[in-house]
């Protein structure tokens, strides 16, 4: 995959699981539920979930948008 190709993907993964749901998928994981769980109740697939549930992914996150409205 072209490198604009995965920079889109994370683009829009900055928007299709927001901050607001990233928070409640964080808090689902510590009830117990596992990452495939959430990625099914956010309908991405397991390693997008993966990495927006990361440590790095809020700064990264507010990054592409940053660049992204430039």
């Amino acid at each position: 995959m072209a490198a604009k190709d995965k920079l889109a993907i994370y683009q829009a993964l900055a928007i299709m699981f927001p901050l607001s749901a990233r928070d409640q998928a964080l808090e689902q994981r510590k009830a117990g539920r596992t990452v495939a769980d959430v990625a099914r109740w956010v309908c991405l697939p397991i390693p997008l979930v993966k990495m927006v549930m990361g440590d790095e992914w809020p700064e990264l996150r507010q990054d592409l948008l940053d660049k992204f409205g430039e």
